[in-house]
């Protein structure tokens, strides 16, 4: 392991010495609306074939800084509007532009194809939310909310504070198929496949632009996205400087504040950014709890440490275990929250095709996650560090993210055990990426890169078990995705990534193509073929702990995950052994099968002996053997509860 770092951290920092520094030409200009006369900020400036360009400030003026020569033309391309063509043939050009509002087909992404191209161009069904668009959103809160109008994407607010993102391939409750990223970087949970919104920190003052891809897409972006990716990309430091702050509040004494500050040097090389935001107020709650406990397998008033016995969560000893909370006489689902960001980011923008950026913030937060098995509650604090480099072709990226999981003050458990489940997990990524074209291949443009991950995760036996000390979870995948344009109106797409994974002893190639037909500017009709990996979780690989405990130490519902295969013998051969008794039923008992009436506790009229089976889990049982040696083989259906 400690190899394969040094390695990866020689290679990020070749790149980064090796950068080249060029001659600088400077094109400056500005943009306005052609009906207001108002300047328009946050305008994408691209040179044409190229991903160089720059953004509008907030007086809608613009400057880059290129070692390309004039002439050349730039892209002025807006939301909402038009995009136009400007020919520069000098340095000294006075450059004004006039948008006007229309459809814009020339919006530029990189979540597609993992590199810049424009909207039309793509080899998917694509949306972008713009910088204006988010502005003007009332969606301050909770910033993710702002996706709640994108056709094909589902928003699942689960309670005032949590919500999660679905798309396509299916609807989760838990976890998403869905690849969730902020400038890069995954906001997904590694070790279960899910999306905490309040413990991401997004900011509407910092937003830049969203960029939503519809469908399948783990070719490019790794195992689990069968349904499509969200990608919210943040402002540059030097593109947009200034100081801004936002304050809301509402009803469920919802109160929440926001500041960001940008700051770059005068010829635009170097830029710093500092963002917070606190979000508080009160959470959903339930009328009446007794009858959703009824529902959702129990709700647990004290929730407790549990206690670890032969490296499993022993539920019997931890009935007992250390009080951390105790919501008796009072809503035992937690109706309030808090949540808390800080980040920070150094943009290092030496030539117009180099650029190093060094990110890095906490967030802390806590709040209810629902699942089939009943209702959680995570908190947390999560600490994130992220370095990138682009030169030339080339593009390379690291971050690490932790996540403490809770403390036994602020713990993360479940409703339904009423014990806490230590979530700490430390995920760290590295990626290379290079893009070349080949113009004697049908003037074909290629991505190739490498993207390793690995998770680890501490829960200290709570949630791990017996598979705590060999819970390894690491993929290398390699990819590569290339555009032929076949015609003037007919591009193939063609794609291919393959992925290794540690717990798995094969790993799995998944490939993709499209045709992309252009009959003209305003339509694009896409025929596409994708395979998507997919695999199980950490949590699905690794779990082993108790979701419901009916009856401590007599009768536990246990998660256990695939790491271990699950045998049974011969059910000829095998018994019910009743804990807590010394007695064994043959699994024939009662017409061959366990009567309902044991586990359940539940009464019923026993037909041959007129025999009354009543009261508690043990008369039961007890009842229960007395009419087996009675040779009673018949139940009435219908058990009547007392």
């Amino acid at each position: 392991m400690k190899n394969i770092l040094n390695k990866y951290y020689l290679a990020f920092m070749a790149v980064i010495l090796f950068g080249s520094v060029y001659s600088q030409t400077q094109i400056s200009g500005s943009v306005m609306d052609s009906g207001s006369m108002e300047a328009i900020p946050g305008v994408n400036v691209i040179i044409d074939g190229t991903n160089i360009g720059t953004v509008t400030d907030f007086d809608g003026n613009f400057v880059i800084n290129t070692s390309q020569d004039a002439p050349l033309t730039l892209i002025v391309s807006y939301v909402g509007y038009s995009a136009e063509r400007v020919d520069v043939t000098s340095a000294s050009q006075n450059i004004n532009v006039m948008l006007s509002a229309g459809q814009n087909l020339e919006e530029i992404i990189v979540s597609a194809s993992r590199r810049a191209q424009k909207v039309t161009d793509a080899p998917a069904s694509v949306s972008v939310i713009s910088t204006r668009q988010i502005e003007n959103s009332a969606q301050v809160a909770e910033p993710s909310r702002i996706l709640v109008s994108v056709p094909g994407v589902q928003i699942q607010q689960q309670t005032a504070n949590s919500m999660n993102i679905e798309m396509r391939a299916g609807s989760g409750v838990f976890g998403t198929s869905t690849y969730i990223m902020r400038d890069n970087r995954g906001l997904i949970t590694p070790a279960a496949g899910t999306f905490f919104s309040f413990q991401q920190g997004l900011s509407n003052l910092d937003l830049a632009s969203v960029e939503i891809v519809r469908g399948a897409a783990g070719v490019l972006y790794g195992p689990g996205v069968t349904s499509g990716v969200v990608h919210f990309r943040s402002k540059s430091p030097i593109d947009y400087t200034g100081n801004a702050v936002s304050m809301w509040g509402g009803d469920l004494n919802t109160f929440g504040s926001e500041f960001r500050i940008a700051r770059a040097n005068d010829d635009k090389t170097f830029g710093w950014k500092i963002n917070a935001r606190v979000n508080s107020g009160d959470d959903f709650t339930y009328e009446d709890e007794a009858a959703l406990a009824a529902n959702v397998g129990g709700i647990n008033s004290i929730i407790r440490q549990p206690v670890i016995t032969n490296m499993a969560v022993d539920p019997l000893l931890s009935a007992n275990g250390p009080v951390l909370y105790d919501f008796t006489g009072g809503n035992s689902i937690i109706d309030t929250y808090s949540n808390f960001t800080i980040d920070t980011n150094l943009e290092w923008r030496p030539t117009d095709d180099t650029n190093y950026q060094v990110s890095a913030g906490m967030t802390n937060g806590g709040g209810l996650f629902f699942q089939d098995l009943g209702i959680g509650y995570a908190d947390g604090s999560t600490y994130w560090g992220q370095v990138q480099a682009t030169v030339g072709n080339w593009y390379a990226q690291a971050f690490i993210d932790h996540n403490d999981g809770g403390g036994t003050d602020n713990p993360t458990f479940l409703y339904g055990t009423g014990l806490r489940q230590v979530a700490k997990r430390t995920t760290m990524e590295a990626q290379i990426q290079y893009n070349f074209d080949m113009p004697w291949l049908f003037d074909s443009e290629w991505t190739v890169g490498y993207d390793y991950r690995n998770t680890d995760s501490d829960s200290e036996y709570t949630l791990w078990g017996r598979n705590e000390d060999s819970d390894d979870y690491i993929t290398n995948g390699i990819y590569g995705q290339g555009t032929l344009t076949m015609s003037e109106k007919v591009d193939l797409v063609v794609a291919g990534r393959y992925d290794q994974a540690s717990f798995i002893s094969a790993g799995e190639f998944a490939p993709r193509a499209a045709l992309v037909y252009k009959p003209s500017e305003k339509t694009t009709w896409r025929l596409s073929y994708n395979k998507a990996l997919t695999g199980p979780s950490a949590l699905q690989m690794y779990i082993d702990f108790p979701v419901n405990v009916p009856a401590p130490g007599v009768l536990d519902a246990w998660l256990s995950g695939q790491s271990t295969a699950q045998r049974f013998a011969d059910p000829a051969s095998q018994v019910i052994d009743l804990a807590g008794l010394p007695v064994d039923i043959p699994v024939s008992a009662a017409g061959g099968g366990l009567p309902l009436a044991i586990p359940y506790g539940c009464c019923c009229w026993c037909v041959s002996c007129r025999f009354i089976c009543s009261g508690s889990y043990a008369s039961t049982i007890i009842n229960t053997i007395f009419c087996k040696l009675y040779g009673t083989t018949r139940w009435i259906r219908n058990f009547i509860s007392l």
